[in-house]
């Protein structure tokens, strides 16, 4: 399996650009006066793009997936329905839960995005549960548990990955650690190192401009780390642009830096296409655009949820 630079910056692009039109329409009214036309709170992916898309280039076709409660940038990168994710958020009939979910439960079973959850570490504890059905069926299929750094402080992740380990099962675990957990940064929550005997696992930290969780740098690991063992636990130091729960920006990164993976998408699809550049990102980045727009109006006409 080769890394596609141009099919990362497609994923990247429609994922950021997705995320910034929900905060551009989430409150219609700058003074906030006027109730929100999406009915959830929204917690935004945009920074941290790049580990989501990564491990779906990686993985096999037909592996399954479960998230968590930051969830956009897992359900576009598996290749979730845009329409369907938009009319959830508004609540519509057309929402990939019937829009009665929101933001946090995003599933779409036929490209193998299984469920996510806003309870901190369900992901593992389902996905452990999805790759032992897998063993017992006898099949070969890849299960993926995306998990913020606090699921390190829940028991079921620790019992998960013992369960893992003792089964051997096709099970990696992504842990996508930001630093911080709603407000709270790392240093107050963990210990200095988590120590664990047995189990692979990697840890991949920020060295200056050489951004570990691009897009490339975690297709490469998740391919590495597949084809020498599972079950596995890899670990991406990410950043989060926005607040933990909300459409506003955090204060450091009233800019976004040059290590952005949306940045760093752009300049390797640079790299690759060479004279065809601008024909081709620019097609990529209108086709987005017109989905987006679709996505949105589809979902405001939508009809509600029938009464329950």
């Amino acid at each position: 399996m080769i890394y596609d630079p141009v099919e990362a910056y497609r994923r990247l692009y429609l994922i950021r650009r997705t995320e910034l039109e929900i905060v551009r329409r989430y409150y219609p009214d700058p003074t906030n006066t006027r109730e929100s036309p999406m009915r959830c709170p929204v917690h935004l992916s945009i920074g941290q793009e790049g580990v989501a898309v990564g491990v779906a280039m990686a993985v096999p076709k037909g592996s399954h997936a479960y998230s968590t409660h930051r969830c956009h940038a897992h359900y576009l990168a598996w290749g979730g329905n845009l329409d369907a994710m938009v009319a959830e958020l508004y609540g519509r009939a057309t929402g990939c839960s019937g829009g009665r979910a929101g933001s946090m439960h995003l599933h779409d079973a036929s490209v193998g995005l299984m469920g996510t959850s806003a309870i901190v570490g369900s992901s593992v504890s389902l996905a452990v549960g999805d790759a032992f059905v897998s063993k017992l069926a006898g099949d070969d299929r890849t299960t993926v548990a995306f998990g913020g750094d606090a699921v390190l402080e829940t028991g079921q992740f620790w019992e998960s990955l013992n369960f893992a380990m003792l089964h051997n099962l096709k099970l990696l675990f992504v842990i996508e650690n930001n630093g911080l957990s709603t407000a709270t940064p790392r240093s107050k929550r963990q210990p200095y190192s988590m120590p664990i005997k047995h189990a692979t696992w990697i840890s991949h930290n920020r060295n200056g401009k050489d951004s570990r969780d691009s897009a490339e740098s975690v297709f490469a690991i998740t391919r590495n780390m597949l084809e020498y063992r599972l079950p596995a636990v890899i670990e991406y130091e990410t950043r989060r642009f926005h607040e933990h729960v909300g459409t506003g920006r955090m204060p450091e990164y009233a800019n976004y830096p040059d290590d952005d993976p949306l940045k760093i998408a752009y300049v390797d699809a640079v790299k690759h296409l060479d004279d065809s550049l601008g024909e081709v990102l620019g097609d990529i980045e209108r086709e987005a655009e017109w989905r987006i727009a679709e996505a949105f109006a589809r979902a405001e006409a939508a009809e509600w949820p029938e009464a329950v």
